[in-house]
């Protein structure tokens, strides 16, 4: 069931709240599902509904607003939710988790372990942003979690501890205005704003930079992480060749195991996933069945030495016993 991750700014606690498809009322009543005790939240603040498959988020008209990535949803308005979105109320945060329910569709479409790891994988990428629009995430702190996404018609964004900064981050180690991130062409630079301790960009202290998918960003003891979806080739990851095996239905035990090695797609690995959503052809019947290697036997040296000294000991001994023969 899709989730939400409750924090309250300032406080490190979480709590969680798991709702079905009748979805999920916010607001500072008590009878809502998600129950927020501020002066600031109205009672019926926001609501999540299901729709085709599909979560949205709608604010209920309410006096404070509700913000989605940072972005005010507008009154009324179905806004679509994914997972790893922040919904920010107030001095609350929620993050929308989803990830139960891509793992157990992504289980359902493959039947190999390896196939599975990349379309998963693919499927991750793509729903966490499909409009593929660049974003900073915190990484620690009492804000960790919190997430700005960097549209494109948003000439800067500032970061900072004032409230009046386009991503607030209220954290004392942090100034004023500490940062703002900008559009130069098609690239997104960051700028540090004479802030008291600093802007670093992967542990080098920077005045303006560019930024790439993956950098880290540490504005005094706080990180961020910088993500860039267009930065990310999702078609270039590849599938090794290995042995799909078919798992038992869940609704029948099968009686028997099929077994067939999938070999590598030249085109792309669209088409090895394409073909893996099925169980695999069966294998002729001239296919060499493969015959299990015997083990060897492996001896440390001391255990070499001990054999060696028994068949001395041995030899010593037919030796003795024809002596004594002899005599």
């Amino acid at each position: 069931m899709p989730k939400l991750i409750i924090t309250e700014k300032g406080d490190e606690k979480k709590k969680i709240v798991e709702f079905g498809p009748e979805g999920a009322s916010i607001g500072r009543s008590e009878d809502n599902t998600v129950a927020l005790p501020s002066n600031g939240i109205s009672r019926k603040h926001a609501s999540i509904k299901f729709l085709n498959g599909n979560c949205f988020i709608v604010d209920l008209n309410s006096n404070n607003g509700t913000f989605l990535n940072g972005a005010k949803v507008p009154p009324n308005e179905e806004k679509i939710l994914r997972h790893g979105d922040l919904i920010s109320i107030e001095n609350y945060n929620l993050s929308f988790n989803q990830i139960d329910e891509m793992l157990s569709q992504s289980f359902n479409e493959v039947t190999d372990s390896d196939i599975l790891e990349v379309k998963l994988l693919k499927k991750v990428l793509r729903a966490i942003d499909k409009e593929s629009v660049p974003s900073v995430e915190v990484l620690n702190g009492s804000f960790v979690g919190k997430k700005f996404f960097i549209a494109e018609n948003l000439e800067e964004i500032v970061i900072g501890r004032d409230e009046t900064c386009e991503f607030q981050i209220e954290e004392y180690a942090i100034s004023r205005r500490h940062a703002r991130l900008f559009w130069n062409e098609s690239a997104v630079f960051i700028q540090d704003l004479n802030s008291k301790n600093g802007t670093f960009v992967n542990n080098r202290k920077i005045s303006e930079q560019e930024l790439h998918d993956g950098d880290r960003i540490a504005l005094a003891t706080i990180v961020l992480i910088f993500r860039n979806p267009k930065e990310v080739d999702i078609n270039e990851l590849n599938v090794r060749p290995t042995t799909v095996k078919a798992p038992p239905s869940t609704q029948s035990v099968r009686a028997e195991s099929v077994e067939e090695t999938v070999e590598e797609a030249s085109p792309s690995d669209e088409d090895i996933l394409e073909n893996a959503e099925g169980y695999p052809e069966e294998t002729p019947d001239d296919y060499p069945v493969p015959v299990p290697r015997r083990e060897r036997i492996k001896l440390s040296y001391v255990e070499i030495g001990m054999v060696g000294l028994g068949v001395l000991i041995f030899l010593f001994a037919v030796i003795s016993f024809v002596n004594l023969m002899t005599k």
